[in-house]
């Protein structure tokens, strides 16, 4: 059974309709929100939350319908953008004033000292929110919902504004405690590498419906649309033509699908016909460099020659931007680069596993 239960929810606000989301989460599971903005990501989390009612559909949390108890009967906690602090209390007092405000909680039982030791936070008690970090105001906003004892927590993008690497520290400190805890948690976010850091589950919403949800290694490897693809990050999107399909068990085909003159061949659960169009997408990193000398060379399918036409670093990274009869990019260390000589304007041969083509249906 579901710890925490969302079935056909719709809700309405201004011209804005959220309409028919529905999914589950087990205990201790997180669910991570992806979307751009204007999508809706808010407004789910403000109707779990309670602030909006529904004009459909059941919330359940503990198999208990939960859709139209007021705020502070639903057990939630909630951390927003903007982290609310009390300007005129102190650190000590902010965390403290949890229990003023949560009377219809269930006993709080959570030691306050521990979750101020959790979160590195001892040394700031005394400190009023105006001589804070960013990261300082995000840790002492978390202390201040965990003491509640929530039984699930709400993330509204509570490291939006911060640096890069304050924001991956708190990130993953964020994930040690929810786990350490056994909290459910929904955290929304515009951020991929956020959503798949964190999540269990990923679910990508747009115009007010959840197009795509499922286990983070299933939305990073088989988005099931142009969009899904293109939002979480995959660049190597193009057209093709179905030539062949061949079952070769069960429930797996080899298929071979046409982009200008490239065959590819790809192995995938997907039943289709000859003649259909449909996309491929190949993420960047599934694309490995290859020379004639691989005893590799003559048993591999999927070898293709391509100009290299840039070269750019990102971070440790470096992407090789390749262009032929088609266009890809390819993200490589430097000592690949260095074995395979890889420099502008060489023709060079790519390698792309069959399995690690995905075919999304138009």
């Amino acid at each position: 059974m579901s710890f925490f239960k969302v079935k056909n929810l719709k809700v309405k606000v201004g011209n804005f309709i959220l309409d028919n989301i529905s999914f589950e989460l087990n205990k201790g599971q997180i669910l991570a929100i992806l979307g751009p903005s204007g999508s809706g990501k808010t407004l789910l989390l403000e109707s779990i939350a309670g602030f909006h009612l529904p004009d459909k559909g059941e919330l359940y949390l503990e198999n208990k319908d939960i859709s139209i108890l007021p705020i502070e009967k639903r057990e939630i906690g909630f951390m927003f953008q903007d982290y609310a602090l009390f300007p005129h209390w102190n650190v000590k007092e902010n965390i403290l004033s949890s229990f003023k405000f949560s009377k219809g909680y269930k006993k709080i039982n959570i030691n306050p000292e521990e979750i101020i030791k959790m979160l590195h936070i001892e040394d700031l008690l005394d400190r009023y929110p105006n001589n804070l970090s960013g990261g300082e105001k995000q840790r002492v906003a978390l202390a201040r919902s965990l003491i509640t004892n929530p039984k699930m927590f709400l993330f509204d993008e509570p490291m939006s504004a911060l640096d890069t690497r304050t924001r991956e520290n708190l990130r993953d400190e964020l994930l040690s405690i929810l786990k350490k805890l056994s909290l459910s948690a929904i955290y929304v976010t515009h951020d991929h590498i956020e959503a798949f850091t964190l999540g269990d589950l990923v679910g990508i919403i747009k115009e007010g419906r959840l197009i795509q949800i499922g286990e983070k290694n299933q939305i990073f490897r088989k988005p099931n649309s142009i969009f899904v693809a293109d939002f979480i990050g995959i660049e190597n999107l193009f057209s093709a033509t179905i030539k062949s399909v061949k079952r070769i068990s069960p429930e797996l085909y080899c298929i071979e699908a046409k982009h200008k003159q490239i065959v590819f061949e790809i192995i995938s659960n997907e039943k289709l016909s000859a003649n259909e169009e449909v996309f491929l997408s190949i993420r960047s990193e599934d694309i490995s460099f290859l020379d004639e000398s691989d005893e590799r060379y003559n048993n591999l399918k999927n070898i293709i020659t391509l100009e290299v036409i840039d070269i750019v670093q990102v971070d440790f990274f470096y992407k090789i931007f390749l262009s032929g009869d088609v266009h890809l990019k390819a993200i490589t260390l430097k000592d690949s680069i260095k074995k395979h000589k890889i420099n502008i304007g060489k023709k060079i041969k790519i390698y792309i596993d069959p399995e690690y083509i995905h075919i999304i249906k138009t």
